[in-house]
């Protein structure tokens, strides 16, 4: 539940209501009242005794958010059903509806909404990125490098879509155009760490020893809170002679409760390779 609020508050949306709705004839403002206090089931308390037409859009879409939070996502969707049959082009009731039907494990009812959300919000990359995922999930690969390749030339300055469609490719045995593409990227953005770090995976798995030290060696002047990555790294010094600068790395891990099995293997290697 709280990784979903996570990302309500992530999605970008501003959680407004079409003009077109009409007055709910309550003092909203009392809801902020139950929101900061996360009261939400003296929120749903409230709304249903206020006298009010019940049929309300704007009404139904508060209740909708109040069950939701409440975790009553039964009760959630059906507030949000009859908000969205009558304005599919609402981006909360897709958003909602979305997420109820993930808890549900509904995956294709969730991405139908998410999709809806791609054309209502194309610039949100969140929304094609959780699609894509729902086609991955569904093994619906050719789908979901489809969607990835739209919403990465919506959103070319999103990392997070890069490494999506990087991860699609490879899935689709592309590599070597995943590698281009995260090329590509740190050309104009050399500073986002989730791309480096699948760089680093990508060079590693080809033993690209260069690649992976220049890159590591970026993220480890950020101490990057990564551990796969500055596993490469290590392998790669190791790979190159630099032992001590491998010992380094390790022991760097290993001092921020990091020493994993690959660590201490590699710096197990290290260290009979130095003596």
């Amino acid at each position: 539940m709280k990784k979903t609020f996570l990302f309500i508050l992530l999605a970008g949306l501003i959680l407004d209501y079409s003009p077109a709705y009409s007055q709910p004839g309550y003092d909203r403002t009392r809801l902020t009242d139950f929101y900061q206090s996360n009261d939400y089931e003296g929120a749903v308390s409230w709304l249903q005794s206020q006298p009010v037409d019940h049929g309300n859009l704007q009404f139904l879409a508060d209740l909708g958010y109040a069950y939701f939070m409440n975790e009553d996502f039964a009760s959630a969707k059906t507030s949000f059903l009859t908000v969205f049959r009558q304005r599919p082009d609402n981006p909360q009731a897709n958003l909602y509806l979305a997420q109820v039907y993930e808890e549900a494990d509904l995956p294709d009812s969730a991405l139908y909404h998410y999709l809806l959300l791609t054309k209502l919000r194309p610039g949100n990359y969140r929304f094609w990125q959780k699609s894509t995922q729902l086609y991955i999930t569904s093994t619906m690969y050719d789908s979901a490098l489809s969607c990835v390749q739209k919403g990465y030339a919506a959103n070319p300055r999103s990392g997070k879509l890069a490494v999506q469609y990087a991860n699609v490719l490879v899935i689709q045995k592309q590599a070597a155009k995943a590698d281009s593409l995260l090329n590509r990227f740190l050309q104009t953005d050399s500073s986002d760490k989730e791309v480096i770090a699948r760089k680093i995976d990508l060079a590693s798995k080809k033993s690209d020893h260069a690649a992976v030290i220049y890159w590591g060696e970026k993220l480890l002047a950020d101490s990057a809170d990564m551990v796969l990555p500055f596993v490469n790294l290590a392998y790669s010094y190791l790979n190159v002679d630099s032992v001590n600068k491998s010992i380094y790395v390790c022991e760097w891990l290993i001092g921020k409760n990091k020493g994993y099995a690959p660590v201490l293997y590699c710096a197990a290697l290290a260290y009979a390779k130095k003596k």
